[in-house]
């Protein structure tokens, strides 16, 4: 996932980037912006991990957010790099619908090319994400080995965006 924020202006709270976790339920993923950090949570019914991914957000400048979880470990990558680990306590089991960036908790960003894997991604899959999508934001090109497990992807392309929704591509 690609974003870009256009302002940092938000009192201390969460504000949600991608998020598998209604607030009622308190049960999934999500990239938070707080402030001028950046966390990803993961709470399950019996935890909660928390990961402080980066300190000094800057304005009008991309970032790639990719979280993998490989059988309960959890390292989240910014720009290609792991900026840090931690585990799961329990599986994500909740019908509610992925939201991307949606919702009065949301900064004020340019969201692009979010991806879903069934499987976890290589530390070298996760630098080929960020390599690729460097300076050819919207092209959404992907390998062979990028496209195995990819169970939902939103490009953000011209074709597949409308007023308020975007194409699910996998």
């Amino acid at each position: 996932t690609w974003v870009k924020f256009s302002s940092l202006n938000l009192p201390e709270a969460t504000h949600y980037i991608l998020a598998y976790a209604p607030d009622d339920q308190k049960i999934g993923y999500a990239f938070n912006q707080y402030g001028a950090r950046m966390l990803f949570y993961f709470v399950s019914p019996t935890g909660a991990s928390n990961i402080s991914v980066l300190n000094a957000l800057t304005t009008n400048v991309w970032y790639n957010l990719v979280l993998v979880n490989n059988n309960g470990a959890l390292t989240a990558y910014i720009n290609g790099v792991n900026r840090g680990t931690g585990t799961t306590n329990g599986a994500v089991t909740t019908t509610q619908p992925f939201t991307i960036g949606s919702g009065s908790n949301s900064p004020d960003m340019t969201i692009d090319d979010v991806r879903i894997y069934n499987r976890a991604l290589s530390p070298a899959e996760v630098a080929q994400l960020y390599t690729q999508g460097g300076g050819k934001i919207s092209k959404s090109n992907s390998s062979n080995s990028l496209k195995n497990g990819l169970v939902g992807w939103w490009t953000f392309d011209g074709k597949d965006v409308t007023a308020d929704t975007t194409t699910d591509s996998s």
